[in-house]
């Protein structure tokens, strides 16, 4: 598959070249990568992949990459447990997780009555700006059961 063949099938790839950002090898690969993960993938996860496929880069280049598409809010970070992060690319509708906590499968979980309500609740009585939230479920998936 030639470069343009990969923007070409790659709407965040492609989002990312219409803004003017570079497409770098290792900014292409990560963006592969995630897009193509059904589960959240770790720094070191990258790292290997990277590694494995004869793509040089230091952790220092891997961590910056990531917090850009971050930022960018293409990508997403997903606590699989204790301290320990993976990154998946965000959906567009806001949601929360199902996080198996015996093979860190991660399902998306929209709930039907939104969390509003909830964050005003948070404003109102304790004085509180909520910016933002973050909300996982922990527990063991229908195949780990």
């Amino acid at each position: 598959m030639t470069h343009s063949d990969q923007i070409q099938q790659n709407p965040l790839l492609r989002k990312l070249k219409i803004q003017g950002y570079r497409l770098t090898k290792v900014r292409q690969f990560i963006v592969d990568l995630l897009a193509n993960s059904q589960a959240p993938v770790s720094l070191s996860e990258i790292k290997e992949n990277l590694t494995r496929n004869n793509i040089r880069a230091d952790r220092t280049t891997i961590y910056r990459e990531v917090i850009f598409l971050k930022g960018k809010k293409m990508i997403c970070e997903i606590p699989v447990g204790g301290s320990k992060r993976g990154y998946k690319v965000c959906q567009d509708v806001h949601h929360h997780h199902l996080i198996c906590v015996r093979c860190n499968k991660v399902e998306p979980m929209v709930f039907k009555k939104p969390l509003l309500s909830q964050e005003n609740e948070i404003s109102q009585r304790k004085d509180f700006k909520v910016l933002d939230h973050l909300l996982e479920f922990y527990g063991l998936c229908g195949d780990c059961q």
